[in-house]
């Protein structure tokens, strides 16, 4: 499960960084990805865990400078004023599509469904499990907590500014276009590197969780050769992500959304239970199988209403389903 969603997750982040350098640079998108993945590659084989979290710690640093820079920028050069009626005229904050009732409710629930994904990001995990026990875990909470608060708010009104600055295609890309259209040179390169930040910060991590479910979990190695083992499993791994961005046309987002989504449903339910008191083997593999099935199932099913909630909340739910009923069983056993 998680080498199948990884590489969907990393395939996500070298597409991004293609066309990061290609909106940039000019360089060819299909260039651009290897050049991408090429980078990332290399610091993750030399360093390991310790170069790709000490890289993540710099590269959150320019992530929030970025995301006070620009959208202060943007939202004054567009105007607070004509962002709330740009916002009011696009009835963005009605019922999606002029529905309302189940369907509104659905969407609602679809899009919160993803935040309920992030406690079955193993790469998000091995953080926390990294972390020293006591006043280290608070100090990362206040910094995890004030990050967020920096990252998010400041990235909606960037977007919503976006919406008034640029009429561009391809939106994904509204971050180094407003950055090259409203900052001097320096500050438009800080934020390209921000963008490349966001990427190479999520991309190593998942290359090296998903290299140790190898190396690890499936083959029992000798210490003096698991670090090629693993090594070999890392290029591998890249080679499948960059095939996968250049040939499988899908956007950033459906990609990243899906492998997320089908990593919550299949793990997040099992943390959950696990900090109860342990789910029982069976229920825990069958939860695990059913989440991530049923992920894959609406993510290919024609039918996606608004929001997408079938994909989003309904494999986490079933998943839960089977980890409280192991629990029952497992006390009343």
């Amino acid at each position: 499960i998680i080498l199948f969603c990884f590489v969907f997750y990393i395939a996500s982040q070298f597409d991004a960084a293609g066309q990061s350098f290609q909106s940039t640079f000019g360089i060819e998108k299909n260039t651009s990805i290897m050049i991408g993945a090429i980078i990332v590659l290399i610091y993750t084989l030399l360093g390991g865990f310790w170069a790709v979290s000490v890289s993540d710690t710099l590269q959150g640093v320019m992530m929030a400078l970025s995301a006070i820079i620009l959208p202060i920028v943007a939202v004054n050069t567009a105007g607070f004023s004509t962002i709330i009626s740009d916002l009011s005229s696009q009835t963005l904050f009605a019922a999606p599509s002029g529905m309302g009732g189940i369907a509104a409710l659905g969407f609602i629930m679809g899009t919160m469904g993803i935040g309920i994904a992030y406690p079955g990001q193993p790469h998000v995990v091995n953080r926390f499990m990294a972390i020293e026990p006591g006043e280290k875990i608070k100090q990362g909470r206040i910094i995890a907590i004030g990050w967020a608060l920096i990252i998010y708010p400041g990235m909606i009104s960037l977007g919503w500014a976006g919406r008034i600055l640029s009429d561009i295609a391809g939106h994904e890309q509204i971050l180094i276009v407003l950055g090259n259209q409203l900052l001097p040179p320096v500050l438009a390169g800080i934020i390209l590197a921000a963008v490349l930040s966001a990427i190479m910060s999520t991309a190593d991590s998942q290359i090296l969780v998903a290299s140790s479910s190898v190396s690890h979990d499936l083959k029992e190695k000798k210490e003096e050769h698991s670090l090629n083992y693993t090594r070999v499993v890392v290029a591998v791994i890249c080679a499948l992500a960059v095939m996968m961005a250049i040939f499988v046309d899908k956007s950033i987002y459906s990609r990243v959304l899906f492998a997320f989504s089908a990593m919550g449903a299949a793990f997040g339910p099992l943390l959950l239970g696990r900090m109860q008191g342990g789910v029982p083997r069976y229920y825990a593999l069958a939860a695990m199988a059913v989440g991530f099935f049923l992920t894959l199932l609406f993510y290919y099913s024609d039918y996606k209403p608004e929001g997408n909630p079938l994909e989003r909340l309904v494999p986490f739910i079933v998943s839960m389903v089977i980890v409280q009923l192991g629990r029952r069983k497992q006390k009343q056993g």
